[in-house]
């Protein structure tokens, strides 16, 4: 993993010495978990310790730290005899790992599914928001890590908590099929009520990102669903308002927004090289160094 130095040079941050597939910092900016090698790795930059926390033979996914810093939750694929996939949860202080949620509808053959993946922490509970992902297509539930119980949320391509503890959602949730419209909108997993629309996707729009970027707004990136690069465009989505076009960029790969939503860094092509925008300048920079990036995180 690299960062940028105040005078804009980059420089390694992790002791790695193969590639890392997926990883995230905790929140006290000092502690990395990683995934290389096959193994689950936690890195404190400030005592410069590397652990090994856990060796899968099945790929590990997605490790994301708990609000304390305390716990990672991660998936692990499932393959063929392996009971092994599903959703684990790392106590770090503890050194114990489980398996909260096994893939598979129960009593059936492990390598059926649901298969669920990308654990996201809740802001304010003790709970998961995960994908369920099946043959055809893909949903969204809430696991109670307390209780272990799975509240379904419906159909949809992705989503992500909100600051005040509800969950925005968008997509159909259809793999496969003629391009449908959806919509984006706002799921609250206490009340279960019905969604609430914020914006409606035409059916050749797809969402390549979308955050909260304050407690009343999102920024959402959207591309024509075409073959080829095609342009972004950056959308401004009220909680309660009107959705508003805010600038458009060229093509990048995996745009990635500042948490203020005010730059977007990308790739110019698979694992190519680092771009970031300015929306107020409309201004861009591409780094030559380092190369063959495989992702990006703003801090």
């Amino acid at each position: 993993m690299w960062t940028f130095a105040d005078d804009g040079n980059p420089f390694s941050i992790t002791p790695a010495t193969g590639d890392i597939t997926t990883y995230d910092i905790a929140p006290n900016g000092q502690d990395i978990a990683y995934v290389s090698q096959d193994q689950l790795w936690l890195y404190d930059q400030t005592a410069e310790e590397l652990t090994s926390l856990v060796e899968s033979s099945e790929p590990m996914r997605s490790p994301r730290f708990s609000r304390d810093g305390t716990r990672i939750a991660y998936s692990v694929d499932t393959v063929e005899n392996s009971p092994n996939g599903g959703i684990w949860l790392m106590s770090i202080n503890e050194d114990e790992n489980i398996l909260i949620l096994a893939n598979g509808a129960t009593g059936s053959e492990v390598v059926s599914p649901p298969f669920y993946s990308q654990p996201q922490w809740a802001p304010n509970i003790n709970a998961l928001l995960v994908k369920a992902s099946g043959s055809e297509t893909t949903s969204l539930s809430v696991l109670d890590v307390n209780t272990l119980e799975v509240v379904p949320l419906g159909q949809y391509d992705d989503g992500f908590w909100l600051s005040d503890g509800r969950v925005v959602a968008w997509g159909t949730g259809l793999g496969i099929g003629t391009p449908q419209a959806s919509e984006i909108v706002i799921l609250d997993p206490n009340t279960q009520q019905d969604p609430i629309p914020l914006f409606t996707l035409p059916e050749d729009i797809i969402v390549e990102r979308l955050i909260q970027v304050d407690a009343n707004e999102l920024r959402l990136i959207t591309r024509q669903n075409t073959f080829g690069p095609s342009s972004l465009l950056v959308v401004s989505v009220p909680i309660n308002g009107t959705p508003e076009r805010l600038f458009t960029i060229p093509p990048i790969i995996n745009p990635v927004f500042s948490e203020n939503g005010d730059f977007v860094a990308g790739l110019t092509h698979p694992n190519g090289n680092l771009v970031w925008y300015e929306s107020e300048t409309a201004s861009q920079q591409i780094l030559t160094f380092p190369t063959d990036i495989g992702d990006i995180i703003w801090r």
